[in-house]
């Protein structure tokens, strides 16, 4: 586990007789007789970093990893093309397709090149400490990651690869004011229980803090799902963690709206909130907070929006101007169905985050508390009960927000009118 898999090589040499593209930063041979060369740029390389991490990946994951790095930036179709061939080059594909879709992975030559290479760029060779440290799950080593032709490629593995890349392209284009580099997006897939039993379908690290990834396409029973949910507090290296839960493949059912969330969601977070664990007298939910693990759960036309959603929030990555609540913000097209005349931020210890003042119906001044959230933690029913029986009779409304990138599969807040939905 310990396994430095990073070695010393040389520097950076512009090869004889060749101009490389200005922002080139290393180089790749391919035939030194015939002076063929791969030229790479710091996204580039840092790119290929990551795709040997991904172990195999499709066109779709290559260009939401490059956007993740340079979102103002297009991936050249020319240098992609210019790096798939036979062993020799960087990629290859695989000989398995999904649907039309062409498997590659990184030749073990290029990675044990790239290994070579990274070194001497510092900045760069400091994000892998994320991941490489000693008895560390998540590391090259630790889970074999030394390129070459997969075993094999199955839709689930490679379905959460997808959504791991879609997930850090938003997060990169809710945060075009921050670089890569600030950023230090770091994948893991791991595969090696010696560390811990129960592992994660993926882990997504932004700016050093992990974050875990549960992929399901509508195969796995409910005890099966609650399973994993006992892991996350049973295992002590999940303390403090947060889960994103992705439920995929799961169509409409027979008498349900297009647009309402999904029953099948509702009822792992009621599971969850509801249900004894080991006929004890804690709910799954109990246990989950005594460890402090979150758990949040979503359909998957909107998951790569509210994980990268609720991570920026987390951190606080987004710019003030654009996640603060504003009167203007409140104002506009599908803000608030009142005039919005004062915003005041609440209390620490208060659970809203603002109380807005507006001019109601009747013409009157009404106080209107606003709470934000991720969508949906598990425990939301419960937490919007409890406001209600604590609330009702001080406020006639509470206003919920979420995300305005919300469109579809809408969840059905309780107790309406008293519960209002806001996009922002």
């Amino acid at each position: 586990m310990s396994e430095n898999i990073f070695y010393e090589t040389k520097v950076f040499k512009r090869p004889k007789s060749i101009r490389p593209p200005s922002d080139a930063v290393e180089y790749f041979v391919l035939s030194e007789s015939k002076m063929d060369y791969i030229f790479f740029n710091k996204e580039q390389l840092l790119l290929m970093y990551h795709l040997i991490r991904f172990g195999y990946f499709d066109r779709e994951i290559i260009s939401n990893l490059y956007s993740s790095l340079a979102p103002k930036k297009a991936l050249k179709s020319l240098w992609l093309q210019g790096c798939i061939g036979n062993r020799n080059f960087p990629i290859s594909a695989y000989e398995e397709r999904d649907g039309r879709k062409k498997i590659y992975y990184v030749n073990s030559k290029f990675a044990k090149w790239l290994f070579s290479v990274l070194p001497n760029h510092n900045d760069l060779y400091e994000l892998s400490f994320v991941t490489e440290y000693d008895y560390s799950m998540f590391s090259i080593a630790a889970n074999n990651l030394y390129g070459g032709k997969p075993r094999t490629v199955n839709i689930h593995d490679l379905n959460t690869r997808r959504f791991c890349a879609r997930i850090t392209k938003d997060i990169s284009e809710r945060c075009q004011h921050l670089s890569f580099l600030e950023l230090n997006f770091q994948f893991s897939f791991p595969t090696n229980r010696q560390a811990v039993t129960a592992l994660p379908d993926a882990a997504i690290f932004v700016e050093g803090k992990c974050y875990y990834v549960e992929y399901d396409r509508n195969t796995e029973a409910h005890f099966q799902l609650l399973g994993k949910i006992i892991a996350y507090f049973s295992e002590p290296y999940y303390e403090d963690s947060t889960v994103f839960f992705i439920f995929d493949s799961l169509g409409t059912p027979k008498g349900k709206d297009k647009n309402d969330f999904h029953p099948r969601v509702l009822r792992f977070l009621k599971n969850i909130q509801e249900l004894k664990y080991n006929k004890s007298d804690n709910t799954y939910l109990e246990n989950l907070k005594e460890k402090g693990v979150s758990i949040l759960a979503s359909p998957s036309q909107l998951s790569a929006s509210q994980i990268s959603y609720h991570i920026c929030g987390s951190l606080n990555l987004i710019k003030d101007i654009d996640w603060k609540i504003t009167v203007e913000r409140l104002s506009e097209i599908g803000g608030l169905p009142y005039d919005v005349l004062e915003i005041k931020s609440a209390n620490d210890d208060s659970p809203f985050e603002y109380f807005v003042t507006v001019q109601n119906d009747s013409f009157e001044e009404e106080v209107l508390p606003l709470i934000r959230t991720s969508y949906i933690p598990a425990g939301f029913e419960k937490m919007l009960d409890e406001l209600y029986r604590e609330y009702k009779g001080q406020y006639n409304h509470v206003v919920i927000v979420f995300d305005k990138k919300i469109n579809a599969q809408f969840y059905q807040l309780p107790y309406s009118p008293f519960f209002l939905s806001l996009f922002l």
